[in-house]
């Protein structure tokens, strides 16, 4: 077992169990945990991850800023270690859920990679087996039109509406937004504390981060709230709003497809650690764009696949959450081993 034995409270006495039988180098500030023959070396790996250890670690460890473990604290650890048969029982149980949560991982990245596929596809080919025509930015289907996304999107439009200072608003950091195109959470504000400094959007508007690495790394969302109308969020988001000729939702998948990010990056400018996605890129940058109906099937083939990477997300964080109780569990004396 490798664990870590310098730096910050949240990195020391992180782990990796080494699962093959072969020659390793570590670097510093790492260290190597071996069991004698009263431990089964997987029940240390999930000893070490548990609460009762790191409760004992965080009254060990000291510094400031640099925290250390030293090897020698192993010998003022007080833990209750059961028979290797009971071990080996706890490994077989935690084992696994792990596996449950391994599974559920790979359907998500796979998933995720059949996302991109089709995402390129569609956006070349569209649903309705037509002919393609070649143009500046690829083969697109034949009765697409090719089009500025500025002349069917408004890029950070204006708002007229006045609020008065006492009403509810939505409010979105940068944080609340994940790099899969959706928007996590909406906090609650008042209109008076967010008017001055923050970018006001309103719903339907696809939130699109202009700053690296946050562009880079797919942040943006779709904006859709029952409770708030308008919504105030980060000047590093650029607000993209449809108009008759274009959905919010194919706006959303459009700007998500892999060759448009790239572009963007190439275009962006900026001293290296600021650099942005100019307006001016978005306004300007060529799409091939289908006919409302033809959109509305595309986002409905898109939205089927997210639902199914979506349900995934959500059973592997059952596994997560039941993994974790049941490992605290078992380390502490809660389940009795011997009845699983």
């Amino acid at each position: 077992v490798l664990i870590t034995s310098s730096g910050s409270k949240a990195l020391v006495g992180r782990t990796a169990f080494v699962e093959n039988d072969s020659e390793y180098a570590i670097g510093a500030f790492l260290s190597i945990v071996r069991t004698n023959k009263n431990g089964v070396p997987k029940f240390l790996y999930y000893l070490l991850n548990s609460i009762l250890f790191r409760k004992h670690l965080d009254g060990l460890v000291g510094g400031t800023s640099i925290n250390n473990f030293k090897k020698s604290y192993f010998e003022y650890l007080d833990l209750n270690i059961p028979p290797i048969p009971t071990q080996q029982k706890i490994v077989k149980v935690l084992d696994g859920i792990a596996a449950g949560v391994a599974k559920q991982k790979e359907i998500i990245e796979t998933t995720k990679e059949l996302k991109k596929s089709v995402m390129k596809k569609l956006f070349c080919e569209g649903t309705r087996g037509e002919k393609l025509r070649k143009t500046e930015i690829g083969k697109i289907s034949v009765s697409w039109d090719l089009v500025k996304l500025g002349d069917v999107v408004q890029v950070n439009p204006r708002s007229s509406n006045k609020l008065n200072d006492g009403e509810k608003v939505g409010f979105i950091t940068m944080s609340d937004v994940s790099n899969e195109g959706n928007i996590q959470k909406v906090q609650e504000r008042l209109y008076k504390e967010v008017k001055n400094g923050f970018t006001k959007f309103e719903n339907g508007d696809y939130l699109f981060a202009k700053i690296t690495p946050c562009m880079e790394n797919g942040k943006g969302g779709l904006y859709r709230s029952s409770k708030f109308n308008y919504c105030f969020g980060s000047t590093e988001f650029h607000i993209l709003r449809a108009t008759k000729k274009i959905l919010p939702e194919f706006i959303g998948y459009l700007v998500n497809i892999e060759k448009f990010r790239k572009t963007a990056a190439e275009n962006m400018t900026g001293a290296c650690g600021q650099k942005r996605v100019p307006k001016d890129f978005l306004i300007e940058y060529i799409i091939g764009l289908p006919s409302v109906e033809e959109q509305k099937e595309i986002a409905a083939i898109l939205q089927k696949i997210d639902e199914r990477i979506e349900s995934a997300q959500a059973q592997k964080k059952l596994y997560e959450e039941l993994f974790n109780n049941t490992l605290n569990k078992l380390m502490t004396g809660g389940v009795d081993v011997e009845n699983i």
